[in-house]
């Protein structure tokens, strides 16, 4: 069950390299993603952000594409 200081940390912008772990993708093929316009990403300032609903939609997208075949 989780505590209710985790239930408020839901967090919305991820690093590159967070997003990969997420993913279980390499840093380098997230930036790849990322210029290929497969993932939408921010900069914030100087920093690259990728937003949690762009991390659900290229899953999404994945998983639409191989069922459609």
């Amino acid at each position: 069950m989780q505590t209710e200081q985790a239930q408020q940390e839901i967090r919305l912008l991820f690093t590159v390299n967070e997003a990969a772990r997420i993913l279980s993708l390499s840093r380098p093929f997230i930036y790849r993603l990322i210029q290929r316009g497969e993932i939408a990403s921010l900069k914030v300032g100087g920093l690259r952000r990728i937003a949690l609903e762009d991390l659900q939609k290229f899953v999404a997208q994945l998983r639409a594409s191989q069922v459609e075949g």
